[in-house]
């Protein structure tokens, strides 16, 4: 069997870009041993937990929650929070509390720093045996480097492991095109690696197998002969489905009833309705639908109602397609921010909330400028995104497959917040995808100017 080889200057590279991601981790994981808030969890019989070594995240209650369910009834809890909620995420909690329930929390994150850095790693270095050497540095430090992307895995909440998970399926699905046909027992390797990551992506957050499925088929698809390919579309969609089935068998072993969560219905139904925009902070929001009054309606029920109602609502349906993808794709913060990243710790604990708490800032600043970098940064992000994916198109080859496959992630994660709310978290998950296109494009239309300047100044 031959393995990817590379020349002694992209192994100097390697050794860079491995060590500063590293020298990351280390920084992070300094953070780490230092953050210890003042919050205790009660998990009976007189036992706490403290929250040592995390920061609380969006939905951080509900997830302690589960974990202290898990913690005090064991792995199939009847605990409401467990089924309305994916159980992957507490369940991961729960593991570590095996270990050691005061350090639980400490190794999640440690965890998910560690993840995060070893997947941008593994991306660059697979991105170093295509047409994309040039771009790669780029794209190494505009990921790893992110403020929002990087930090969220000092956070309790799911986005961190999707994130890196997406990031490392990119990179294996590259290594998987890469390899030549002979080395077929390096490929199956490969394709199980990617099936066992995207399984576990979905066993926190289901709603992202769709994407990660897609995805994956293109790739065999474009890679292998049709016989073959059916054959390990469907070995991979097989290992992919066992992990939100694991989710379903749990609920039923714990309820009596058959499903991965039930806050899909829930979650739709917030971003319907004459007369909501589509955000979560809202107001008014939702319909009604039949058996509401009686709490007979299901879950599957109220998916269905919303859908129907979005077919006989078209125009307001339209008008909430629009503002939700202005939702999902708007700024972290500003007059133009939407959604429920507000324990971002960038904002929490980054420059911005000095600058923010400023009265010069807040007197002359705010409403002069704000609004114009908003709107600058919300455009710039889709057009940089576009353009990066337009000149991996005509690259063709790996390149063209890399474009693709990336898209496909984030269009269908965006199709998806149009059924539900219109939230940005919702865009942490590949925000790993978006910055590696909107890094192509940044770093195409630079090349491009000036190239075009030295031939003005010939």
């Amino acid at each position: 069997m031959r393995k990817l080889k590379y020349g002694s200057k992209k192994n100097s590279t390697m050794k860079i870009y491995f060590s500063a991601s590293i020298g990351l981790f280390l920084l992070k994981f300094f953070i780490i041993l230092n953050l210890n808030p003042k919050l205790a969890l009660d998990i009976g019989g007189g036992r706490g937990v403290f929250l040592k070594g995390i920061l609380n995240g969006s939905d951080g209650e509900n997830y302690l929650n589960g974990l202290i369910s898990l913690i005090n009834e064991g792995i199939f809890s009847s605990a409401q929070i467990l089924s309305y909620f994916p159980a992957g995420y507490p369940i991961v909690m729960y593991s570590f509390s095996k270990i050691q329930p005061n350090l639980t929390l400490l190794f999640l994150s440690t965890l998910q720093s560690a993840i995060f850095s070893y997947s941008v790693y593994i991306l660059a270095k697979f991105l170093l045996r295509t047409k994309l050497q040039k771009y790669t540095l780029f794209i190494f430090l505009m990921i790893i480097l992110n403020p929002t992307l990087s930090l969220s895995s000092l956070v309790i909440g799911y986005e961190s492991f999707t994130a890196s998970g997406v990031i490392l399926v990119t990179a294996l699905l590259i290594k998987y095109k890469l390899l030549l046909p002979e080395n077929e027992y390096e490929k199956i390797r490969t394709l199980l690696s990617i099936s066992l990551i995207c399984g576990f992506v979905t066993f926190l957050q289901p709603r992202l197998i769709l994407g990660l499925l897609l995805v994956v088929v293109i790739v065999i698809l474009s890679q292998e002969q049709i016989k073959k390919s059916i054959f390990l579309i469907l070995i991979s969609t097989l290992v992919i489905s066992l992990f939100p089935i694991s989710l379903a068998y749990r609920n039923y072993q714990s309820t009596g009833l058959r499903y991965v969560s039930t806050n899909l219905g829930t979650t739709m139904n917030l971003g319907v309705g004459s007369k909501t925009t589509g955000s979560y902070w809202d107001v008014e929001k939702g319909i009604v639908c039949d058996g509401a009054s009686d709490n007979q309606v299901s879950d599957s029920d109220l998916v269905k109602c919303v859908m129907k109602w979005y077919v006989n609502n078209p125009q307001k349906s339209a008008q909430l397609f629009l503002f939700k993808s202005m939702y999902f794709w708007s700024p972290w913060v500003g007059p133009l921010a939407e959604g429920t990243t507000g324990r971002n710790p960038w904002l929490r604990y980054g420059p911005y909330s000095l600058f923010s708490n400023n009265l010069i800032y807040k007197n002359f600043f705010v409403d002069n400028i704000e609004l114009f970098i908003s709107f600058l940064w919300f455009l710039s992000t889709l057009i940089f995104l576009v353009y990066g994916f337009l000149i991996l198109i005509k690259m063709r080859s790996i390149e063209r497959l890399i474009g693709i496959t990336l898209i496909i992630l984030i269009l269908v994660n965006w199709g998806i917040s149009l059924l539900t709310i219109g939230d940005h978290r919702f865009r942490i998950p590949i925000l790993g995808a978006s910055i590696f296109l909107q890094s192509i494009g940044i770093v195409s239309l630079i090349n491009n100017l000036t190239r075009l300047n030295r031939a003005r100044n010939l």
